[in-house]
C-alpha cells in the first residue's frame, strides 16, 4: 500500500474526494494512493496512483519517502508507504478516474484537521508528524 501526499509552495496539501461508487467510505476526503501491482516498487505504486486516480504525472525525483508503516489493526494487515512530493498542481488540470474519485482541492493543515474531527476526511492518524516534518523540511504548516 502507498499514500501519496502532494504539498504545494503555501504549504497546502493536494486532497481527493472518494468516488460515491466506492463500497469503502464513499464520498470521504483523503489523499490519493493504493497498492502496489505485481513487479512494482513502492516509488512506481505511488507515480501510478497519482497518474491514475488524478491524472498527474509525478516524477521520481519529485517524491520523499517519508516513512513505511506496519499497519496490523481492525481494518488494515499490510505495510504502507507514505510518500511525499512538492508540487504545484492547477486544480484544472487534475482528471479523476471513474469510480475512484470525484473531486479534489487544496487544503491547510488546520482544514484537514477539521476535516478530520467532523468525519469527511479519512482518519490518518500521522497526520501531525507528516505536518510536522513538512514543515521542518519545506516550510510553511
Amino acid at each position: 500500500m502507498v499514500h501519496v501526499w502532494i504539498r504545494n509552495g503555501r504549504g497546502e496539501w493536494l486532497i481527493d474526494k472518494r468516488s460515491p461508487e466506492k463500497d469503502l467510505a464513499p464520498n470521504i476526503w483523503e489523499t490519493t494512493g493504493g497498492s502496489a501491482l505485481a513487479g512494482e516498487n513502492s516509488l512506481e505504486a505511488a507515480l501510478r496512483e497519482a497518474r491514475e486516480e488524478l491524472g498527474i504525472a509525478l516524477s521520481p525525483e519529485e517524491g520523499r519517502l517519508w516513512r513505511s508503516l506496519r499497519r496490523d489493526d481492525q481494518r488494515y494487515r499490510d505495510f504502507c508507504d507514505i510518500w511525499l512530493f512538492e508540487r504545484e498542481v492547477p486544480l484544472e488540470s487534475v482528471v479523476f478516474q471513474p469510480g475512484e474519485t470525484c473531486d479534489a482541492r487544496w487544503a491547510s493543515a488546520e482544514t484537514i484537521r477539521e476535516m478530520m474531527r467532523e468525519g469527511t476526511y479519512f482518519h490518518t492518524p500521522y497526520f501531525e508528524e507528516l505536518v510536522e516534518f513538512a514543515r521542518e523540511e519545506w516550510g510553511k504548516s
